[in-house]
């Protein structure tokens, strides 16, 4: 199996996730295998880069969580990339290259990106940036940041093929049972001391700003804080703001879990049925409610048609591809189409699933 690990470090062992020493990249390349499953890559701070694990590279929660992802009901992915920096806020994350180089690694055309995590704001609660709460837009930059990152990466990996999970984390609070907990449970879930999307002002803590932008745009929510909770004592390291060994498996289990809970998007097709006058016919075997869509193209005419069903239940459903009047005008002339087709399913609240398949259309 081929291994791609480019991996981030902080040798200073220095006690805060803003702690800014020199970061030294620790990369191991070995040859992809032919026919790669799929990578994955992490991009965030100290927590995501491992920071206080005894060994980050494998005890952090990125390379555990990857773990699970090399296994067939993970996915198989075979490639793992880490970018995370310690000491990165959200907005050193867009302009310090990771961000950049995290793209890179989606945009690379030799393996198929199938997850993405981002654990991004710890430094900015712990700066002070946003002493007045993350729902000041003009005075705290966190929300702004963190939706251009998610927007950027979302980009990259919609141009990327197949279908991926882009996972946020939220943060634990390190505090518990010190006289600063109130405080820090303050900056991550606001005033108001709870996790929602009613708040304004200060009553939005950093949990808050995670959890609601992020879902806004597309993405699977982690949220760690609950499972760090009653154990907290035992899962932090001895400088008080990082995970030890046993923090770093919470969270990838913690992640683990979250994708086990999304609901499935595996459906099956049935042969095509090809009509007279050029339209396409399905039937698909769905496993619950959501959305099937289908497109089509031929060489020279990159749009043959679209289509769209809302299916409010599991079970089979037809679907039609009818050919734009171009395409239609484009079958007389030339007699026939090769084709190829898209079909894709999208569970509600779950992540979109594409099947292909390739046919000629005939006059």
């Amino acid at each position: 199996m081929g291994v791609l690990v480019i991996w981030t470090r902080n040798p200073s062992r220095s006690a805060g996730l803003a702690a800014t020493g020199v970061v030294v990249l620790i990369a191991a390349l070995m040859p992809p295998a032919a026919g790669a499953a799929g990578r994955y890559v992490a991009t965030g701070d100290s927590v995501a880069a491992g920071f206080a694990a005894s060994d980050p590279p494998t005890r952090g929660y990125v390379p555990l969580f990857f773990d699970f992802l090399k296994t067939r009901t993970g996915g198989g992915l075979d490639q793992l990339v880490n970018r995370a920096v310690p000491g990165t806020t959200s907005g050193g994350m867009r302009t310090n290259g990771q961000l950049a180089a995290a793209r890179g690694d989606i945009d690379d055309r030799s393996t198929d990106t199938k997850v993405v995590t981002v654990t991004i704001g710890g430094n900015d609660a712990l700066g002070g940036d946003c002493a007045s709460g993350f729902g000041e837009r003009d005075a705290c930059p966190f929300v702004a940041n963190f939706e251009a990152i998610l927007r950027q990466l979302k980009t990259s990996l919609a141009a990327d093929p197949g279908a991926e999970e882009l996972l946020v984390t939220t943060y634990y609070n390190p505090s518990k049972g010190t006289p600063n907990e109130p405080r820090a449970r303050g900056r991550l879930l606001g005033t108001d001391n709870v996790v929602d999307c009613a708040g304004t002002g200060a009553e939005i803590g950093l949990n808050d700003a995670i959890s609601c932008r992020g879902a806004a745009l597309g993405a699977i929510v982690v949220d760690v804080y609950p499972a760090f909770y009653e154990s907290q004592e035992i899962l932090i390291s001895p400088d008080g703001l990082h995970p030890n060994d046993a923090g770093h498996a919470v969270l990838a289990a913690a992640l683990r879990k979250r994708l086990a809970t999304l609901p499935s998007n595996v459906f099956k097709v049935g042969r095509p049925r090809v009509a007279r006058d050029g339209s396409v016919g399905f039937l698909a075997d769905v496993p619950g409610p959501g959305t099937l869509s289908v497109r089509g193209s031929a060489k020279g005419i990159p749009v043959l048609g679209r289509a769209r069903r809302v299916v409010d239940r599991a079970g089979r459903v037809a679907i039609k591809l009818r050919l734009t009047g171009s395409a239609r005008a484009a079958l007389r002339k030339r007699g026939k189409l090769r084709a190829t087709v898209v079909l894709t399913y999208a569970p509600r609240g779950g992540t979109p699933r594409e099947l292909k398949r390739t046919l000629t259309i005939r006059r």
